[in-house]
């Protein structure tokens, strides 16, 4: 179980819940289409990066209240984990991990995949130094 810093008071989405975030990061209509199976928050706080069955990640903007700015695709099975690398959102790259054995990283300036590993067996967590 991961624990996630609630936003600041300074930050436009201190009033919204994560629910009513990770549902708007969903659909437009806000329903959930697929399970969340992994959350990853930026450094900065501002940035949340989404895990889901479908076999997707989606990028959302804390600071404007859950805005999905990225629908990462590229995965051929579930999103078991991701997570972001580096210590600012300077130079933004996030690396994911599926049920399909895929390693990927990502460029999140882009939305991209910059380079994938298959792996020898399946990954179901993430620890990025």
């Amino acid at each position: 179980s991961r624990s996630v810093p609630a936003p600041s008071a300074a930050s436009p989405a201190s009033n919204a819940t994560p629910v009513a975030m990770l549902r708007s990061a969903s659909t437009s209509s806000g329903r959930t289409t697929s399970s969340v199976l992994d959350v990853s928050v930026s450094p900065s706080g501002m940035y949340a990066l989404i895990s889901l069955a479908d076999g997707s990640c989606r990028v959302v903007d804390l600071g404007r209240g859950g805005v999905e700015r990225h629908a990462l695709t590229g995965h051929t099975g579930k999103v078991l984990a991701a997570s972001f690398l580096g210590t600012s959102d300077t130079n933004p790259l996030a690396v994911s991990c599926g049920a399909d054995r895929a390693l990927k990283l990502w460029s999140l300036d882009r939305g991209h995949c910059v380079r994938s590993w298959l792996c020898a067996s399946r990954a179901g967590c993430l620890a990025v130094a």
